[in-house]
């Protein structure tokens, strides 16, 4: 598998992450609603299907606490 192209993946992404936001509850008021989820599904492989699952939760991690990607 080639790590690069998932790196290439996540980074186009990345708009889009930042656009569907997360949910985020401060002293009992909504301070960002989700508005989408991402499907994945790699028709092959499990594994890959696990890999970019992980790779968009770490991006969306990244953005949650403030790291610029």
């Amino acid at each position: 598998m080639n790590f690069k192209n998932i790196k290439i993946l996540t980074k186009n992404l990345n708009g889009i992450i930042r656009d569907m936001r997360y949910c985020l509850i401060e002293n009992d008021e909504v301070v960002y609603n989700q508005n989408g989820i991402f499907r994945v599904n790699c028709v092959d492989c499990l594994d890959r299907t696990n890999i970019i699952q992980t790779a968009i939760a770490k991006t969306i991690m990244n953005i949650q606490v403030g790291f610029e990607l």
